[in-house]
């Protein structure tokens, strides 16, 4: 009888920063499986764990990989809440990948994490819409802007400001607020996904999850969603005061949507999509000036045709089929941008 490899926390390359060695505990199993990308908490790492890191319900199913971000554990570098370190958490998958060929099967990942890392899920997806089969958010960061301003805890402004995360606040620095979350880049979701939030939750709180639903129905995404609130459950704890049945249900939910979700989600020959900071497709990747800027983006493949509207980025790189190129982009104001995006303007006197 078989059993399976030890899991390993082991180092792995950032394919963005060639200063820094990233580190993700790799977990194989004794057959070829297919891979779960992990993500841990906002103060969580996976060297030594923390309670911020929502543990999720055991499954035997997945080859699971749970990077650890930016600054965290063992990894380089520093962290910058939804920018890079979200390209890092899929470098760890082409790890995965290279580390242990025969431990993988199919090319389709899964995405998962919960409070903290329920908003790198939501960022994920809007920043690689058509890489994962499917996505559980858990009590999730949708909006740090609106995050910021209901923070009742108080336990992550300064880390959001201070600390330099994302730096200063909403109305000071509007835009790289906007580009971490998850409800800006709604308009891109094209992978399956399962919100779950405990409705009295003061850590993250469930305006957070309504917050991005609302947005999809704007886009006419809702399709691809699937909200569980659970009434009364919350308090510093996220799942705090959650019944046993309650529990059973989050795992079926999970389980069911991990399960029955295979397919890579297609790619629309020609569309929109907002890029925050920078946008990858298997067919293309745009990179703006800085991960702390938007863009609407407008393509279509068979023209080979890229246009850009932006508030800050004056310039981004297209890269197609691996051939860069530069695209000047044209101007819109951020208020514009919001309205389009049917998000509030952090930057707005009533804000």
């Amino acid at each position: 009888m078989s059993h399976a490899p030890t899991a390993s926390y082991r180092p792995y390359p950032s394919s963005i920063d060639a200063g820094i060695t990233l580190h993700a505990r790799f977990a194989p199993l004794a057959r070829p499986a297919p891979l779960m990308l992990q993500m841990h908490g906002w103060h969580g790492n996976v060297k030594s764990g923390h309670s911020d890191n929502v543990t999720p319900p055991a499954d035997e199913a997945y080859f699971r990989v749970a990077p650890e971000m930016r600054g965290r554990g063992d990894s380089g570098g520093w962290p910058d809440a939804n920018g890079w370190e979200l390209l890092d958490a899929v470098d760890a998958l082409a790890a995965a990948r290279s580390l242990y060929p025969e431990a993988v099967a199919g090319v389709v990942p899964h995405l998962h994490g919960g409070s903290g890392g329920g908003g790198n899920v939501l960022g994920i997806v809007g920043k690689f819409p058509d890489l994962f089969a499917a996505a559980v958010c858990e009590c999730g960061i949708s909006d740090y802007a609106l995050w910021y301003t209901d923070d009742a805890v108080g336990e992550f402004r300064d880390e959001l400001r201070d600390a330099g995360w994302i730096g200063g606040d909403p109305q000071t620095n509007p835009e790289a607020y906007l580009s971490r979350g998850g409800r800006t880049t709604a308009m891109n979701l094209l992978t399956p996904l399962l919100i779950v939030h405990g409705e009295a939750d003061n850590r993250v709180p469930y305006a957070q999850a309504t917050a991005y639903a609302d947005a999809l129905t704007h886009h006419g995404r809702e399709s691809l969603l699937t909200l569980q609130g659970f009434a009364g459950v919350g308090m510093r704890d996220h799942y705090g005061g959650m019944t046993d049945e309650m529990t059973a249900l989050r795992g079926s939910l999970i389980a069911a949507h991990h399960g029955t979700h295979h397919a890579q989600p297609a790619l629309p020959e020609r569309g929109r999509f907002v890029v925050a900071g920078y946008l990858r497709t298997r067919r293309f990747e745009i990179r703006l000036e800085t991960i702390d800027h938007l863009a609407l983006l407008d393509y279509d493949l068979a023209q080979n045709r890229f246009q850009l509207h932006a508030p800050s980025s004056r310039h981004a790189i297209c890269t197609v089929d691996g051939e860069p190129r530069v695209l000047t982009t044209a101007p819109i104001s951020l208020a514009e941008l919001c309205r389009e995006l049917a998000i509030p303007n952090p930057a707005a006197a009533d804000a």
